[in-house]
């Protein structure tokens, strides 16, 4: 992948589709931005060589996940009711 897409500048489309989702409370966007933020630190934790920032993102990944899979369940809640 092109290392401008993980640069601060990269994450800008990151911080677009929260911004999004937070005025249009919409679950699908909100979902897609998570994902994106995931791939964008696992990408970053691949590529840190501090010990101090692997440790950051490991635990920012980890929220991360807990945060689409209760998503994700409220968005299928939603749609099967």
């Amino acid at each position: 992948m092109d290392k401008k897409a993980f640069s601060e500048n990269g994450m800008i489309i990151v911080n677009i589709l929260f911004l999004i989702a937070a005025f249009l409370s919409g679950g699908i966007i909100m979902v897609l931005a998570f994902l994106l933020w995931l791939v964008f630190l696992i990408f970053s934790l691949k590529n840190t060589k501090s010990k101090f920032m692997k440790v950051f993102y490991l635990v920012l990944i980890i929220c991360c996940i807990l945060v689409l899979g209760f998503s994700l369940k409220a968005l299928i809640l939603t749609y099967l009711s």
